[in-house]
C-alpha cells in the first residue's frame, strides 16, 4: 500500500539572552550572570501542498507557552518530514530543548529536510543566509523589520503593532520555504534527507514528487549492477529503476 508522506515546513523565532557582564569583547558569560536565557517565542508552519492561507502562527503572547509548544509538538509528531532552513543546527534542537524542559515526550521520527544543508552540500555562496539566497535568486523574500531582536522585545512587551509585524515576518519565512525554495531545490536534495515517495508502488515512480512522468536517460552503473536511469519531467529529479537491467536490455 502506498503512503504519501506528510511534509511540514516550519520556522521558529527566539528571544535573545540577557546577561549582566563587563566589557564587550571576548566575553564568557557564566550561568549566574544570566538574567534571561534564549527561548522559543513563536513558530509558523504549513503542510507542503496546502495554500498560503493555511500557514499557521502561534506565539507565547497570543496563545501562551503551553498551547504554542503543544501545537508544534502535534505537527512534528504527525510529520513524516519537516522542511527548515538551518533547522538541524537551530530550530530542531531548540524545539527539542523546549519539549524536554516542559516535560513533553520526544516527537516521533521524521526526515529533517534542512534546505540550508542541501545548498551547502551542492553549491557555493558567499553567504548561506536565507536572505542572501533569496537575494541571489532575485526573489521577494524576508519581511524587512530593522532589528528583529527589538521587534521581538516589543512584541513580548505587548505592543500590538510589533506583534502583527512579528507574525507577518515569521509566516513569510515559511511561505518562502514552502512555495519557493522547497520546489526549486527538490531535485538537489540528497536522497538520504527526503522520504521516498515510490515506496509501495510496483513500478518506477519519482522518489521525490511521486510523478509517473519519467523519461529514460540511459543507464547508470553502481556497485551492485547497472540500472535504467530516469529524469522526472515534473520536478527534474534524477533516479534509477528499482531492478537491475538485463544484459539484453543493454544491447538494445
Amino acid at each position: 500500500m502506498s503512503h504519501k508522506p506528510k511534509i511540514f515546513a516550519w520556522d521558529m523565532e527566539r528571544c535573545s539572552a540577557i546577561s549582566r557582564h563587563y566589557g564587550r569583547w571576548n566575553i564568557s558569560v557564566r550561568p549566574e550572570q544570566t538574567i534571561r536565557d534564549e527561548r522559543m517565542v513563536s513558530f509558523a508552519g504549513r503542510w507542503i501542498g496546502q495554500p498560503k492561507s493555511k500557514t499557521v502562527y502561534f506565539s507565547e503572547w497570543e496563545h501562551g507557552r503551553d498551547q504554542m509548544l503543544q501545537e508544534i509538538h502535534d505537527r512534528l509528531d504527525e510529520a513524516d518530514a519537516v522542511v527548515t532552513w538551518n533547522g538541524r543546527r537551530a530550530d530542531t534542537k531548540w524545539v527539542n530543548r523546549e519539549f524536554w524542559l516542559a516535560g513533553m515526550d520526544e516527537p516521533s521520527d521524521y526526515f529533517d529536510i534542512d534546505l540550508m544543508v542541501a545548498v551547502k552540500r551542492k553549491m557555493g555562496f558567499t553567504s548561506n543566509s536565507l536572505k542572501n539566497i533569496l537575494r541571489e535568486l532575485g526573489v521577494e523574500g524576508k519581511v524587512e523589520v530593522g532589528s528583529l531582536d527589538q521587534l521581538t522585545e516589543d512584541a513580548m512587551a505587548g505592543d500590538a503593532k510589533a506583534q502583527r509585524l512579528h507574525k507577518r515576518y515569521n509566516k513569510q519565512d515559511v511561505d518562502v520555504l514552502a512555495d519557493t525554495l522547497y520546489p526549486r531545490l527538490l531535485p538537489w536534495i540528497p536522497a538520504s534527507m527526503h522520504p521516498n515517495l515510490a515506496i509501495g508502488y510496483l513500478g518506477d515512480m519519482c522518489t521525490k514528487c511521486g510523478s509517473l512522468r519519467l523519461e529514460r536517460r540511459g543507464f547508470k552503473a553502481t556497485a551492485t549492477g547497472i540500472y535504467q536511469q530516469y529524469k522526472c519531467l515534473e520536478c527534474n529529479s534524477w533516479m534509477r529503476a528499482t531492478k537491475r537491467s538485463a544484459t539484453s536490455e543493454l544491447r538494445a
